[in-house]
């Protein structure tokens, strides 16, 4: 299958948003976080660090609790 350059490719649609959180990487450091979209199968977020691909992370949201999940992009 091919897709035209910029084509959305993900299955589920992304909500923007301006939440913030803590992140945790493998190395155990926590940072603070900004989630810039979500949806069912994903988010993405900015902060001062960043993983690897396929590293595993926990990311803390305030009044949602410990989502845990992997580097994908």
């Amino acid at each position: 299958m091919q897709f035209a350059r910029g084509a959305e490719r993900r299955e589920f649609t992304r909500s923007k948003v301006t939440v913030p959180g803590r992140v945790m990487l493998a190395n155990r450091r926590e940072y603070a976080c900004t989630i810039i979209d979500v949806s069912l199968g994903g988010m993405a977020l900015l902060a001062r660090d960043r993983g690897a691909m396929g590293e595993p992370i926990v990311v803390y949201v305030e009044g949602c609790g410990r989502l845990q999940g992997q580097i994908v992009r």
